[in-house]
């Protein structure tokens, strides 16, 4: 059986002397593993289509574990001009690469790793906590994880303080905080909650980043969702 599908590189090793494994997250079928034969040779016709961060148009051939290609057009290498740019593009594939399950099919979310690589590529990026706080947002949104940091559960919108509930995914105010069960709780500003729910929705606009001890507010609760739910550590 073959597969028609647009795929984007966001891992590989070797699987033999010529040989790698490529891991791409496709528009039609989620994450996908395959063999590409021959394409540590110079003569190899697929090399730049399946390097990492390689957005190309596929034709597979399914096998018994891995599939195979029958032939692979590049449509685009997301190139990234910094350190920093770079670190932020293999955090957010390894993000895909380790949590998203085999199964796992989301055209969205193959969307939003398109624009975010977009974005990286045509920006200069020197403060990378907002960007990378921003991809996890979406990404456990459009996973059905729904992190409710926004609001507290009675909607009480005017408390100065909250306290976030990692284990259970939401926010209480200082008058439902009694209400709140242990686990991966800890205290944050109103500013914070807002920020986090800005965060979120972000439209790309470059314009709008939040820098400093800000951004580094909601990276900590994402840090902290991440290694409590997803058992997953960022460095």
């Amino acid at each position: 059986m073959e597969l028609n599908c647009k795929g984007i590189v966001i891992n590989s090793h070797d699987l033999k002397e010529k040989d790698k494994v490529i891991v791409i997250y496709t528009d039609i079928a989620g994450k996908i593993a395959l063999a590409a034969k021959g394409v540590k040779t110079f003569k190899s016709h697929d090399r730049e289509a399946i390097m990492l961060f390689s957005k190309t148009s596929f034709i597979l051939r399914e096998g018994k574990s891995l599939y195979s290609i029958k032939s692979a057009d590049l449509e685009k290498h997301f190139t990234v001009n910094s350190y920093e740019s770079y670190d932020l593009a293999c955090k957010f594939a390894g993000i895909i690469y380790r949590l998203v399950p085999d199964d796992y099919i989301n055209i969205k979310l193959f969307i939003m790793l398109s624009n975010f690589l977009t974005f990286i590529e045509i920006n200069s990026i020197t403060e990378t906590d907002f960007i990378y706080s921003s991809f996890i947002l979406k990404f456990l949104y459009l996973l059905g994880h729904y992190p409710c940091f926004g609001t507290c559960i009675c909607k009480n919108e005017k408390s100065d303080e909250y306290l976030i509930n990692i284990q259970e995914s939401q926010l209480y105010c200082t008058n439902c905080i009694g209400e709140c069960c242990e686990g991966g709780t800890f205290r944050v500003s109103s500013q914070v909650t807002k920020d986090i729910d800005f965060v979120l929705r972000w439209d790309y606009d470059i314009k709008k980043i939040i820098y400093g001890d800000r951004a580094n507010k909601v990276l900590a609760v994402v840090n902290e969702y991440l290694k409590w739910h997803f058992h997953y550590k960022v460095n």
